[in-house]
């Protein structure tokens, strides 16, 4: 009974102090208001403050008054209600509402008049009330210190979560331990997910675990009614007088026993503070009796976050602005970044069930997939354990890297965690979201900046291709394309637009009146910790997840087209149409960039004619660096598209044709290759003429195909068309005729059709002296090619006469000096000797040529050991082992150390050592080099190149000499042993007789 007594008593008191608060309020308000309160008003004005404030006090020692004593103040109570209603009730007939009318409001200034006796009567009673219960108040301290005084409460905690018991250690808690010292306020930095409040709450633990007599308060800040419930939770756990009433201060009476340092050290966690808006709203109670006449700015939430001596604050927050606000000072921010791959790792092995099987490899791969991202590791081992069997590691790294509708449904289900509050998102889909939805609502700038940025390529994204490329402006390139309409439509238009111009500046006045710089948009996507900045603040990074969730956010909000195209607009004037060895530089810079394009493939038939040519170009430049199964996918739907929009005999469907079979041409793919060439030249021949030169370059591409596929005649039947063709168009003399004819002349050569080679090297040499003269370089380096051929077929007499010649021009063009060519002439003037086995003569010559090198080069140069080793071969074959086994040694030796172990020209050094070797019948030393040339040569080159095939067969012909070798020797040692079981007794053992004179 007597705890309902005191309940009972309660109730009144709080519903006082609810009217009075009100009452107050009503009278400050209609002052700032301007409105003049009568005499009596004014008094009230001053005292219920201090009566609210003593109703709070005694409210608060109800619990230890006796029975007594609380039925001696219950009258007082009940009636201090009545006063207090009749004083609210006579305030609304007094004081005017803002929606009354100026005759009704100067009619009750009239008869306020009236009521000055009244309101006199009220504060009288009010304050005989308060004198009694102060003397009441006194009697029941005095009789309450007798009896004892209350205990304080013991410290504890008011952090809603439980500690998480697979908790990873992270560097970055040592940091928070270091620095969250009492006095000072620290600020965990970081992108949504990242796994900020984790360590926060696991701070909050440790602290308690060290520090038992620690108060620890936890503050959500995601908006000001959470701020003021925590506040209050914070009174109730320190017993602070009228914290469980509507209408009292929560924030001043919690700040100043935050302030006091009697009551013990604490740590506060602002948790969540993302928005600044939260920190600069203003407490209605906090600022309820700030004097009308003070001229001081109202007191704002982020006034009643403080510190002193023994507390310190700690905050979460996405938004470098709002974590500034509290901690003043940039040097307490920390950066809280993804976790390293052992982290990540074992955060997914402490969240996946026992059941899920995988490889430390495959894990390492899924954590590296979602960035290290803790959210994103928990979401999805939990998709993983209620999924499995049918969705494993493996499937679930796939379905990040090539993010399709499974990836969306991976990322955006939502699974609760004990770590996080149950009405925040588990989604990193949707926590972003919530990123970027509020950037869009404070700063669309920065928004439209994300929403461009993400079709990059998320790395090395340059700042060039991104200023001046976002603004509202760029709204008529980014919308859908119209068709092009008259002058006189366009006028008839015009009222019509500056109708729709006019209401649409008027909707955003109201969201952004002042234009926003690149620098400020950067600045807000950096707080946000959506973007990274390289060290020369000219190119940016985002996460993989960050790219994918906004560019899911532009989708569901229909958005993400219309940036596609302004994409491609961008990178279609960018990106160099054809790769060419001036902007290869360029070309290699936004290839990852422009690739991306091949994915925002549009819709719209004049758009995809935008798109196709961006392209094309980053086909031709994938093709250019030797990556065709890029160029061929590119190219591929680049033709399909052509096809499909202009038709089969358009030149920029036959082009892109053209273009795929010369992806596809490299890759093997000849089947198709020859099919698309061939369809390429039957569309050119009826669109463009049988001897326009794209014609004759597609025929000369099915040439070349055809002799890669073993079709030797049907090539050369090409070839001869193709050049036939050239010739009548251009003429014989045309150098574009010309360069066919050389490489038709050495085409014939390396397949051994010398006669077919001769004619044509005649023909072509023959020109080159009419035209630039015998002594010049492409005469001599035809007749050289023509000497070469003559000497295959063993016309040895024209040859040497022919390589003689060119020694001596060699020499006329240098003035007599022996220079470079004239020592590749005389290796060849001794090569065709050795061809001849004139050994002697071939000798002089290449030791000439390398006396010659010498002087030019250094002894170490690649000309010189390689005319060495042609030397080397030949004192082989003329039997002088010991000159040309050491000059092989030498040769190994200057490559070993010059180029490597594993270079070709060392590979060829060992084999041709080996092959003296071999010569020698030194088969124990050669077969080890033998097989260390041809292993190290199908590394290099692969199995099938002619020359580890050479290699090979070389080496397998050393193992059986080897073999064979080596069963003479036992053959011969079991001779020998057999022999030795039949030795001839001595004579002194033998009878006189058996001894034959």
């Amino acid at each position: 009974m007597a705890e309902l007594a005191a309940l009972g008593i309660a109730a009144s008191v709080l519903q006082i102090i609810d009217v009075g608060v009100r009452v107050v309020e009503r009278l400050n308000d209609s002052r700032k208001n301007g409105t003049t309160l009568p005499h009596a008003f004014r008094h009230i004005n001053t005292r219920l403050p201090v009566f609210i404030d003593a109703l709070r006090e005694t409210k608060s020692r109800l619990e230890d008054m006796t029975d007594s004593a609380r039925k001696a103040i219950r009258p007082a109570i009940e009636e201090c209600l009545i006063q207090i209603q009749k004083l609210e009730a006579t305030l609304d007939k007094v004081l005017p509402s803002e929606n009354e009318s100026g005759a009704m409001r100067g009619w009750k200034a009239v008869v306020s008049v009236k009521y000055d006796n009244d309101v006199k009567e009220m504060d009288e009673v009010i304050r005989h009330y308060m004198e009694a219960m102060a003397q009441h108040r006194q009697l029941s301290s005095s009789n309450h210190n007798s009896e004892g005084r209350r205990d304080p409460p013991k410290p504890s905690s008011t952090c809603p979560f439980e500690q998480e018991p697979d908790f990873i250690d992270r560097d970055v808690m040592g940091e928070v331990m270091l620095k969250c010292q009492p006095g000072t306020k620290l600020a965990l930095m970081g992108i949504g997910g990242v796994g900020k409040s984790r360590l926060a709450i696991e701070y909050t633990y440790r602290m308690r675990e060290a520090f038992p007599q620690m108060w620890i308060f936890w503050v959500s800040a995601k908006d000001t009614t959470a701020i003021e419930l925590d506040f209050r939770r914070i009174a109730k756990a320190v017993r602070l007088p009228g914290w469980d009433e509507k209408n009292t201060d929560i924030f001043t009476l919690v700040r100043d026993w935050l302030k006091d340092e009697s009551n013990g050290p604490w740590v506060m966690v602002v948790d969540n503070l993302d928005d600044p808006g939260v920190l600069t709203a203003t407490p209605a109670k906090a600022n309820a009796f700030v004097d009308i006449d003070d001229k001081a700015p109202l007191h704002q939430i982020r006034d009643f976050i403080t510190v002193s001596r023994t507390g310190s604050v700690l905050v979460t927050s996405r938004n470098r602005d709002a974590a500034q606000m509290i901690t003043g000072n940039c040097a307490y921010h920390i950066d809280v970044e993804e976790m390293n791959e052992g982290e990540a790792l074992a955060l997914l092995g402490s969240k996946l069930n026992s059941k899920v099987l995988y490889i430390d490899t495959d894990a390492a791969e899924l954590v590296k997939a979602v960035d290290y991202m803790p959210l994103a590791i928990s979401q999805i081992a939990t998709n993983i354990n209620i999924n499995y069997p049918r969705l494993t590691i493996v499937r679930a790294t796939e379905k990040l890297l090539s993010p399709n509708e499974d990836t969306i449904q991976l990322l955006e289900t939502s699974m609760h965690e004990a770590s996080r509050d149950t009405q925040r998102t588990n989604s990193i889909v949707k926590t972003w979201h919530l990123s970027f939805q509020y950037i869009r609502e404070t700063n669309p700038s920065a928004a439209r900046l994300l929403s461009l940025m993400c079709l990059f390529d998320r790395r090395g994204i340059p700042d060039v291709l991104l200023s001046g490329q976002y603004g509202e402006e760029t709204t008529a390139v980014i919308a859908p394309l119209e068709p092009r309409i008259t002058w006189w439509k366009r006028f008839r238009r015009r009222p019509l637009r500056l109708k729709r111009r006019k209401r649409s500046v008027e909707d955003k006045t109201a969201v952004q009146d002042i234009k926003s710089t690149f620098d400020d948009d950067w600045r807000v996507l950096t707080d946000f910790a959506l973007i990274k900045t390289n060290v020369d603040g000219r190119e940016f990074n985002m996460h993989r997840l960050v790219q994918h969730t906004t560019m899911r956010w532009l989708e569901m909000n229909g958005e993400l087209k219309s940036w596609m195209r302004r994409y491609i607009a961008i990178m279609g004037k960018c990106f160099p149409s054809k790769p060419e060895y001036d902007n290869l530089t360029l070309s290699v810079y936004l290839s990852p960039h422009a690739q991306q394009a091949a994915a925002y493939k549009p819709t719209n038939e004049e758009a995809l004619l935008t798109w196709a040519p961006l392209i094309s170009s980053v086909a031709a430049h994938a093709s250019y660096m030797s990556n065709y199964a890029l160029a061929e996918s590119l190219s591929r739907a680049v033709f399909e598209l052509y096809k499909a929009t202009l038709g089969n005999e358009n030149e920029h469907t036959l082009r892109s044709a053209q273009q795929l079979a010369d992806a596809l041409h490299p890759r093997n793919h000849n089947e198709e290759a020859e099919k698309i060439y061939r369809w390429t030249l039957s569309g050119r021949q009826k669109l463009l003429g049988q001897e326009h030169k794209d014609t004759l370059h597609t025929l000369s591409c099915i040439g070349d195909l055809l002799h890669k596929r073993g079709k030797m005649e049907e090539g050369d039947a090409v070839f001869k068309k193709h050049r036939e063709a050239k010739e009548k168009m251009l003429g014989f003399e045309h150098p574009s005729v010309q360069r066919s004819l050389h490489f038709a002349g050495l085409n014939f050569f390396l397949r051994g059709m010398f006669a077919e080679a001769e004619d044509i090297q005649r023909r072509t040499c023959t020109h080159a002296i009419a035209t630039s003269g015998v002594g010049s370089d492409e005469a001599l380096s035809l007749m050289s090619m023509l000497a070469a051929t003559l000497n295959m077929q063993e016309k040895y007499d024209e040859a040497e006469s022919l390589y003689r010649r060119i020694l001596r021009l060699e020499l006329q063009n240098n003035d007599g000096k022996e220079g470079l060519s004239f020592f590749n002439g005389i290796i060849n003037l001794g090569n065709m000797m050795e061809f001849q086995q004139r050994y002697g003569e071939a000798e002089h010559q290449y030791r000439q040529a390398v006396d010659g090198f010498k002087d030019v080069y250094s002894p170490e140069h690649a000309e010189v050991l390689k005319t060495q080793e042609r030397l080397a071969l030949l004192l082989s074959q003329q039997k002088k082992f010991g000159e040309a086994e050491s000059l092989a040694r030498y040769i190994v030796d200057t490559r070993r150390r010059v180029l490597g172990i594993d270079d070709c020209d060392t590979l060829a050094g060992l084999h041709t050592l080996a092959k003296i070797l071999d010569v020698q019948g030194k088969h124990r030393d050669a077969v080890p080099l033998f097989d260390q040339a041809y292993i190290g040569t199908k590394s290099l080159y692969g199995t099938d190149h002619p020359v580890t095939i050479e290699f090979m067969n070389d080496f397998n012909q050393a193992k059986n000499k080897q073999l064979e070798w080596v069963q003479e020797e036992t053959d011969i040692g079991l001779i020998k042993e057999v022999c030795g079981h039949f030795q001839e007794p001595p004579l002194a053992n033998l009878p006189p007789q058996a001894i034959v004179v």
